[in-house]
């Protein structure tokens, strides 16, 4: 993995005009955070996570239908919806947008923690690359799954997905870039993204959002 330290804005707009296309962004509040997806980063449950996933996938999926309003096609549009109201789930999330990305890893005030972008090669391999769809627990490597707009959420943060044959072992790539910045710098970014138009109310196009941008408008960041 390469590690880049850059310490303002503009310096991070400047060596992300110099990526080439094909790459996606996670960004995290704090620096030690590793790209594990929810299922594998804690759990008290003794038994095999492949177990617990079957479980959590079979239940939501039985439980879930009564506050749908689309009913998901297979189980990747099902871990989709699942990811997005929080279940733990072999997803990570990604997108094609820095300045989301930037977002998120400014999003709230963690004390004392430099802030981290993480960037995907641009020849990660997409689930399309694959004939036909494999079940989620089959996949041999990491795969970047590019999920149907089933919520306004995934459109509007220009949302994607890396799914992860093995979700307790961080996703670890040569071509991976994790960029750092100072935590003495993240209010002034969100100032600056707000400005700009990235923002909760636009990241996140629901009353949640709404709030949440008037909040931090107002001077109440968490």
């Amino acid at each position: 993995m390469k590690v880049k330290k850059l310490k303002t804005f503009d310096e991070y707009l400047a060596y992300i005009q110099t990526l080439p296309g094909g790459t996606f962004y996670r960004g995290v509040e704090d620096k030690s955070f590793e790209l594990i997806p929810s299922i594998g980063r804690k759990n008290i449950d003794e038994r095999p996570i492949n177990e617990i996933e079957k479980i959590l996938i079979k239940r939501f999926k039985n439980e879930a239908v009564p506050f749908l309003n689309q009913i998901p096609e297979n189980d990747y549009e099902l871990l989709t919806i699942a990811q997005h109201h929080g279940l733990p789930t072999r997803l990570l999330d990604w997108t094609r947008s820095p300045l989301v990305a930037l977002y998120f890893a400014t999003e709230n005030h963690i004390k004392e923690s430099d802030f981290a972008v993480y960037i995907t090669p641009t020849n990660v391999r997409t689930i399309e690359d694959i004939t036909g769809k494999p079940p989620i627990d089959g996949l041999d490597d990491v795969y970047m799954y590019p999920p149907k707009h089933l919520t306004r959420r995934v459109s509007a943060q220009s949302g994607f997905f890396s799914i992860h044959p093995n979700p307790t072992t961080p996703w670890q790539h040569p071509e991976i870039t994790k960029i750092i910045m100072p935590c003495s710098i993240k209010e002034a970014i969100k100032n600056t993204l707000s400005i700009s138009g990235i923002n909760a109310a636009t990241i996140f196009p629901d009353l949640d959002g709404l709030t949440k941008s008037l909040k931090f408008e107002y001077g109440f960041w968490e």
